[in-house]
C-alpha cells in the first residue's frame, strides 16, 4: 500500500497532463502537415521563386558589370590611355573577350608609352613574369622605375629585377630612363610631374649626370607646383639647407607645410617643419599658413 501511494504521489498534476496532451496533439498536426502534399507544394513553390530571384540578381549583376567592349575599344583606338589599360585588363582576364596575354601587353604598352603610371607598372609585371612577352628583367626594371613611386607594392619586384641585371644592362636602362624623363618633363600630360621629380633626383644625387643642386631645385619646383608631394618635401629640404637656393626658413616651412596637407607621411613632414619653425617669428608662421591655404596647383 505504501509503495502504491508513493507511485501515485509521483504522477504529474491533472493540469500538466492536459498540457502534455495538447502539445502532443499540436505536434501531430504539424507533423501531418509537413508530410502532406500541400506542404511539399508550398516548399517547391518557395524554392522556385527563390531560385528565380537569385538568378535574376545574378543576371542583373552580370549585365550591370558587363564591359561595353565596343565603346572601350573605340576609346582605346582614339588614344585614351585609361581605355587602353582597361582593354588590356579585359584581355588579361578574359572578361568579355577571349583571354589573350599578347593583346593585353599590346594595349598596356600603348597606355604606358603615354606616361600612364599604372600601365607602366603593369607592363613591368608582364616582362617580370614573362606573360604575353618574353621574360626580360631589364625591361621590367625600366617600366617599374617609371611608375614605381606611385605604388609601393611593386618595390619588391623592381628590386628583384634590378638584382638580375649586369652593370652594363643597368647602365643602359638608366640612360633610357634619363632620356624618357627629359622628354616627358617638357610635355604636358601623363607623367610630366613624375618626370620632373625624377630629373630633380638625378641632379640632386649626380646619378648619371653632373651633380647640380640648382638644377635639382628647378625641377623639384616644377613638380612641386603641380600636385607632386615628394617634390614639396625635397624642395623644402633644399631651402632649409640652402642647397641650390638661398637658405630660407620661411620657404622651407611653406613647402614642408604644403607636403603635410597633402601627404600621408605626416610625422616626417611635421618633424622637419617644426625644426625650421623655431627659426621663424609668429607673424612669419601666420603668413605662411595663409599662403598654404591659398595654394593652387599649376601646370609647368
Amino acid at each position: 500500500m505504501s509503495a502504491q501511494r508513493s507511485f501515485i504521489t509521483r504522477l504529474p498534476p491533472p493540469s500538466l497532463l492536459n498540457l502534455s496532451n495538447r502539445l502532443q496533439l499540436i505536434g501531430k498536426v504539424f507533423f501531418d502537415f509537413f508530410r502532406s502534399s500541400l506542404w511539399r507544394h508550398i516548399v517547391n513553390k518557395t524554392l522556385i521563386i527563390f531560385g528565380l530571384l537569385v538568378n535574376f540578381a545574378v543576371l542583373s549583376s552580370a549585365v550591370a558589370s558587363a564591359p561595353d567592349i565596343s565603346n572601350i575599344q573605340a576609346k582605346a583606338e582614339r588614344g585614351e590611355a585609361g581605355a587602353q589599360l582597361e582593354l588590356s585588363d579585359l584581355f588579361y582576364g578574359g572578361r568579355g573577350v577571349a583571354k589573350d596575354y599578347a593583346e593585353a601587353v599590346k594595349w598596356c604598352r600603348k597606355a604606358a608609352e603615354q606616361g600612364y603610371d599604372l600601365a607602366q607598372l603593369k607592363l613591368g609585371s608582364f616582362y617580370h613574369q614573362g606573360q604575353g612577352v618574353a621574360q626580360d628583367y631589364a625591361e621590367a626594371y625600366f617600366w617599374f622605375s617609371l611608375g614605381v613611386n606611385h605604388e609601393s607594392n611593386y618595390d619588391a619586384a623592381r628590386n628583384y629585377a634590378l638584382k638580375q641585371l649586369t652593370p652594363e644592362q643597368l647602365d643602359a636602362v638608366q640612360k633610357r630612363l634619363q632620356a624618357w624623363w627629359r622628354q616627358a618633363a617638357e610635355q604636358p600630360g601623363w607623367g610630366q610631374a613624375d618626370a620632373q621629380y625624377h630629373l630633380g633626383d638625378l641632379y640632386a644625387t649626380g646619378l648619371g649626370v653632373a651633380k647640380d643642386d640648382v638644377e635639382a631645385a628647378k625641377w623639384y619646383r616644377k613638380a612641386a607646383d603641380q600636385i607632386y608631394h615628394s617634390a614639396k618635401y625635397k624642395l623644402g629640404d633644399l631651402y632649409a639647407k640652402g642647397q641650390g637656393v638661398p637658405q630660407d626658413y620661411v620657404e622651407a616651412y611653406y613647402w614642408y607645410s604644403l607636403g603635410m596637407n597633402q601627404q600621408n607621411n605626416y610625422d616626417d613632414y611635421a618633424k622637419e617643419r617644426d625644426a625650421v619653425a623655431k627659426q621663424l617669428t609668429p607673424d612669419q608662421i601666420t603668413a605662411v599658413q595663409k599662403r598654404v591655404k591659398e595654394w593652387q596647383p599649376t601646370s609647368k
